[in-house]
């Protein structure tokens, strides 16, 4: 029963940047980093980018 399991740090690393990902595509995407409250979303961010 004292079998250790040896971590994988490079899947560490890629879950903490998967979710540093989310957290800010989720807040792009919602309008949590919007300071225009008119136009909102999609709209806005293809007006932004494209």
């Amino acid at each position: 029963m004292g079998l250790k399991k040896e971590r994988n740090s490079n899947f560490e690393l890629l879950k903490i940047i998967a979710m540093l990902f989310i957290i800010s595509h989720h807040s792009v995407v919602h309008g949590l980093l919007n300071n225009n409250t008119s136009i909102g979303g999609w709209r806005q961010l293809l007006l932004k980018f494209g």
